[in-house]
């Protein structure tokens, strides 16, 4: 992962905007961002603050660069696996300590889980958060009150709006399902993070409005929606298959889930002792208890309860989320997670020791859906990243920005070439979406850096800038591509004389 991290993928904007404020930091330019939507010199919280404030002492202690703001969610995302490992070990969700060990791995190895740890986003606090969230609701209970697991859901729900407010929406799809499932002693696990959440984002608004950035972050939110109702009901099933790792999963589940109650209407109708079920699913261990016909190993009811939340989580996500605002390869995590775990769950029946040959062919195929769930995603990056080694290799804009740009500059930067520049010059300012400065470019930058886009952003940037130094990728000699990033491709711009005379003259 490290040696293909600033690789894979390509440096790009929502990357640099989730670094940016701490990248400033670094630069004496205080906790501020020029790439929002907003005047710049904002302070950097306008979106998922907490993330690019953990990245201030992690920039710290490892430098201003992309890996070290993408080690930063690896780092994360790694932790989110450690706490849910726990909590499956604790619990006895799944027994196994092979299986549990493998669900690890194809956690990590999912093709949404992998996008979001390397993306330099804030998915993977998220991330991290949700699975404590989870793994407090699910602590055993004791005599009296848990004070220490609500105080922890609390303090949770309180950061939520900091974390991102793209989890409100699943914060509050998970605290449905744990109702749903659990009734009075579900909600009684979630109530303190609803209880957070509730008091927090009042502290969130007012801090805001005290910091002069709620307007800003208001027309953010609201922007974030994106298209109208229709428009994004009508991409939902793009938006189903986004994550390419979860397809695997899903089928085998739904499929496991049809021979179960299959399998329970035949025993209902007298034929259980001759038609055992493939698959360990809610309706036919149901009707096996109920009819007292116990054929090889079932599912506990708490079990049960696990994999249709699971199950049901990894179904509505896609839906609510794309209801809620909007479902991006980021989000998919939210999906997969519960799917990956549903199948662990089934898989551990499945297999487990004294299973009868048919329950066994049932694991077999929900293994073979977790090797391919793995399979299409990092594996898959990681070759894509191997094909094109040469042409997204980012020392090439370390090396770009040392030769032409000087430690006296001001510049304009888009994102492939914001990190070696922000190390390098006087100031930069991060450009990644279309913006509209009084008076055309600010007088005091002194060069541009970037790529189409970065034009795309400026406009038309006239006479007075001329290219002085393009980076072109190298040649690729493969007749296809695995891989879908942008390749670098990128021009440093300089003031003409005349342009440098006008500068000056519109300082003085």
């Amino acid at each position: 992962n490290l040696a293909t991290l600033s690789r894979s993928p390509t440096v790009w904007g929502d990357e640099v905007m989730f670094s940016e404020a701490a990248v400033r930091y670094w630069a004496g330019h205080g906790f501020t961002v020029t790439s929002w939507p907003a005047a710049p010199g904002t302070l950097g919280v306008l979106n998922g603050p907490l993330h690019t404030l953990l990245l201030v002492p992690w920039m710290g202690l490892w430098g201003v660069s992309a890996t070290a703001s993408r080690s930063l969610g690896l780092a994360l995302v790694g932790l989110s696996a450690v706490v849910l490992w726990g909590l499956v070990r604790r619990r006895g969700w799944v027994r196994s300590a092979g299986l549990r060990l493998a669900g690890v791995g194809v956690m990590l190895c999912g093709h949404g889980v992998a996008a979001a740890a390397r993306s330099g986003r804030y998915d993977g606090l998220g991330m991290l958060m949700v699975a404590t969230a989870v793994a407090l609701a699910a602590r055993p209970d004791a005599a009296g009150r848990d004070w220490r697991r609500d105080a922890g859901l609390a303090l949770l729900g309180v950061a939520v709006p900091w974390a991102g407010v793209y989890l409100l929406p699943y914060g509050a799809l998970l605290a449905g399902v744990a109702t749903l499932l659990g009734g009075r002693a579900g909600w009684r696990r979630v109530a303190p993070g609803v209880a957070g959440v509730a008091l927090g984002i009042p502290a969130w608004v007012l801090a805001h409005h005290l910091m002069g950035t709620l307007s800003a972050v208001a027309a953010f939110t609201v922007g974030q929606a994106g298209q109208p109702l229709s428009a994004r009901l009508a991409g939902l099933p793009a938006g189903l298959a986004r994550d390419v790792s979860v397809v695997p999963l899903l089928a085998v589940l739904m499929a496991t889930m049809a021979c179960g109650l299959a399998g329970g209407r035949r025993a209902a109708g007298g034929g259980g002792g001759r038609h055992e079920p493939s698959g360990a699913l809610p309706g036919a261990v149901g009707a096996q208890e109920v009819h007292g016909r116990r054929r090889g190993p079932t599912c506990p009811a708490g079990d049960l309860a696990v994999a249709a939340a699971g199950l049901l989580a990894g179904l509505g996500v896609p839906v609510w989320m794309t209801l809620a605002g909007k479902y991006t390869l980021f989000y998919a995590w939210m999906a997969y997670v519960p799917a990956l775990g549903a199948a662990l769950v089934l898989l551990d029946r499945l297999t487990g020791v004294g299973a009868a040959r048919r329950r066994r062919v049932g694991g077999l195929a929900i293994l073979a859906a977790l090797a391919l769930a793995a399979l299409v995603g990092l594996p898959l990056r990681l070759a894509a990243c191997a094909l094109e080694w040469d042409q997204r290799d980012h020392r090439a804009m370390e090396r770009l920005v040392e030769a032409h740009l000087a430690s006296s500059d001001v510049v304009v930067s888009g994102p492939e070439a914001y990190y070696a520049s922000a190390r390098r010059c006087r100031e930069t300012l991060a450009v990644v979406a279309p913006v509209s400065w009084p008076g055309g470019i600010p007088s005091r930058v002194t060069a541009l850096v970037g790529g189409a886009g970065l034009g795309g952003c400026l406009g038309d940037m006239g006479p007075e800038w001329t290219a002085v130094a393009r980076y072109a990728p190298a040649p690729y000699r493969w007749p296809w591509r695995l891989g879908r990033t942008r390749w670098y491709d990128v021009t440093v711009w300089r003031r003409s004389a005349g342009g440098e005379r006008g500068a000056r003259s519109g300082e003085e």
